[in-house]
């Protein structure tokens, strides 16, 4: 974004518990970058996730490339633009045509309070253990795909680590979330690819798998026929299961629904909706409130569901989207064949990098709010 003068800079410190628990101190300053980051960018505070839980990364201590909750919280207060990309759903079964969901895409600009703890939640890519991911992607059934979690930012939280989680165990809550990017939904099995694909993750609302919902912003996405869950508030749905090869709900601030069975029709899950605080007048939503800390935001859905599908993520051109050496492959990309494919899946993203720039509204404007709905508001934005 241009037109945005520069600024004298102003250091930012902070600290950032990782996943196991260690805690770590930073100072950055806009000409400086996140010690661990693999793309050193000016001004880079935050960035973790992209990888497949196909490679060990912690092996070699490169645990950006991981999935996991974190908590941060500064020293002082700052801004910065925060882009995130919910994690794609998985899928096991290598017969048939179709493809599991990608993640959605979240960006904003958001207003940081000093002593206030934030929980970064980089979503996990799906799985075949037929348990639900961490951040809320559905269980898938047999040889179906979880769905992919949400990635997140929640305010005035301490929640940090990798459990998966459970419908019953939410650890962050609809009313602390400053942003979320939906998950993509988990893929079933037929051999013809829109009955067993997966829906993409929001944007406002999920796409859809075969007869099962994404998820909105009011409610999550219905249950595929026979036994698929409805997705709930940031939980996907878990498929059914009464026949082998289900796909399960992305995680998301309503979750997709499960995927079900009918006839020879083994369905994915859907997607998962995005989401970020937004005033009282758009629309009346648990976290209203927090609308005063987002400056401008926007949110996109991934492309594929069960009619059209694909295992892209939202904003897929992003170089954000991108790691080192290609190694982390796209944040939220869906699985398209089986587990061993080395590619599949990959967890969701998430970069905070600060914004020291001035705003000079002579030369630049916001984008107004735009209402639930607006599923390609600003694709053109960043």
């Amino acid at each position: 974004m241009t037109n945005i003068r520069s600024k004298n800079e102003k250091q930012v410190t902070y600290e950032l518990t990782r996943p196991n628990g260690s805690l770590f101190t930073y100072t950055a300053t806009p000409s400086t970058h996140f010690s661990d980051s693999k793309t050193k960018r000016k001004g880079e505070i935050f960035n973790v996730g992209g990888g497949s839980f196909y490679r060990d990364y912690n092996s070699s201590g490169e645990w950006w490339f991981d999935f996991g909750s974190h908590v941060l919280k500064p020293q002082n207060d700052f801004l910065a633009w925060v882009q995130m990309w919910g994690a794609g759903g998985a899928g096991q079964h290598r017969s048939g045509d179709n493809a599991a969901g990608g993640g959605g895409f979240t960006q904003a600009l958001v207003q940081f309070k000093a002593q206030t703890p934030y929980t970064i939640v980089v979503g996990q890519g799906g799985n075949f253990d037929n348990v639900a991911t961490h951040g809320g992607g559905g269980r898938g059934h047999s040889s179906g795909g979880s769905g992919g979690g949400l990635s997140g930012l929640f305010m005035g939280s301490t929640h940090f680590g990798k459990s998966s989680w459970a419908h019953t165990t939410t650890p962050v809550t609809q009313s602390q979330a400053l942003l979320v990017a939906g998950g993509g939904g988990g893929k079933g099995y037929h051999t013809q690819s829109h009955h067993g694909a997966g829906g993409g993750g929001g944007g406002w609302d999920g796409r859809s798998g075969h007869n099962s919902g994404g998820g909105g912003q009011t409610g999550g996405g219905g249950g595929g026929y026979n036994g698929g869950q409805g997705g709930q508030a940031l939980h996907g749905g878990h498929s059914g299961s009464n026949t082998s090869w289900l796909g399960g709900g992305g995680g998301g601030w309503y979750g997709g629904g499960g995927g079900g069975h009918t006839s020879n029709h083994h369905n994915g899950g859907g997607g998962g909706s995005g989401h970020y605080a937004y005033p009282s007048n758009i629309a009346t939503q648990a976290n209203n409130d927090k609308a005063q800390y987002i400056i401008t935001g926007h949110t996109l859905r991934a492309p594929g569901d069960h009619g059209t599908q694909t295992p892209m993520p939202a904003n897929d051109r992003n170089p954000l989207a991108q790691g080192d050496g290609g190694l982390a492959g796209l944040g939220g990309r869906g699985s398209e064949v089986g587990q061993s494919d080395k590619e599949g899946q990959k967890h969701g993203k998430v970069v905070i990098t600060l914004a020291h720039e001035i705003m000079n509204k002579s030369e630049y404007v916001f984008p107004t709010h735009t209402a639930p709905g607006d599923n390609n508001a600003w694709s053109q934005s960043y």
